[in-house]
């Protein structure tokens, strides 16, 4: 009876495990690094756009 009780436990355990603080950080840190990625390339697009918009502005007026 107790091995059953204890394997039954074991298997609940088991099914139930939670990601450690090592795998969400480094989960969290993907995602961050993505997104930083993305943000890095909108803003470089940006203000290349955007530089050569203003020159522009300036010769016009």
């Amino acid at each position: 009876m107790r091995s059953a009780v204890l394997a039954l436990t074991l298997a609940l355990c088991a099914c139930g495990r939670e990601s450690s603080f090592d795998e969400r950080y480094s989960e969290s840190e993907e995602q961050i690094e993505h997104r930083a990625r993305e943000l890095d390339g909108q803003l470089n697009g940006s203000t290349t756009n955007g530089g050569s918009d203003a020159g522009s502005d300036e010769q016009a007026g």
